[in-house]
């Protein structure tokens, strides 16, 4: 988690952006509290399914290469099938995790909770701690056991009742902390705010 030298306002809506890929900035300034990005762990069980996927389709091609042996042909097509099958997989997966662990960005400041993803077009979306009504965190039995505890914090939001379930902050490390983290920084401004009116 780092922090960066950067302007931040005290949002009055669910959604701000910003056409330069920026949290939306005025005269506020609140603290940043941390910063994370999209967790590579949460890619962990894909890897091994890859792996997987991989080896099954080398152990076909090999299968098919003695079958092969009777059927003139058959050992080219099945090894270029093999190889542009293996090609496109890893692609996909490589542009998937290139993507969400580059682009993916979460940061808690004092007063709001930023969203940011986008490669060409980078989007911040922005929630005022105070709208945040109710917040879950879950880590699925997957991700303790493959993806190194991995999990997703869920927000709900008092003012926006459009997306019943909430915004969800996905690939977190060290959820239940960074849970407890977003809870008391919550419950901390709503104390202050109803002591100021």
């Amino acid at each position: 988690m780092s922090s960066q030298d950067e302007n931040y306002a005290d949002p009055g809506n669910i959604n701000n952006q910003n056409s330069e890929g920026t949290p939306p900035n005025s005269s506020g300034n609140p603290d940043i509290i941390f910063e994370l990005n999209y967790s590579g762990k949460a890619f962990r069980l894909t890897w091994i399914i890859t792996w997987v996927v991989t080896m099954l389709l080398l152990t076909a091609a090999v299968y098919l290469t003695f079958i092969g042996k009777q059927c003139a042909g058959h050992v080219d097509i099945a090894w270029i099938s093999t190889a542009v099958s293996i090609a496109l997989l890893w692609l996909f997966f490589g542009v998937v995790y290139f993507y969400k662990t580059m682009t993916i960005k979460y940061r808690l400041t004092t007063h709001s909770i930023d969203t940011r993803e986008g490669f060409f077009t980078a989007r911040w979306d922005t929630m005022e701690l105070i709208n945040i009504e109710d917040l879950a965190v879950e880590v699925t039995l997957w991700d303790r056991i493959f993806n190194g505890g991995v999990g997703t914090i869920t927000l709900f939001s008092k003012t926006d009742k459009t997306d019943p379930n909430g915004i969800k902050l996905k690939g977190i490390e060290n959820p239940d902390e960074n849970f407890n983290t977003l809870k008391k920084t919550r419950d901390k401004i709503r104390t202050k705010r109803a002591l100021i009116s």
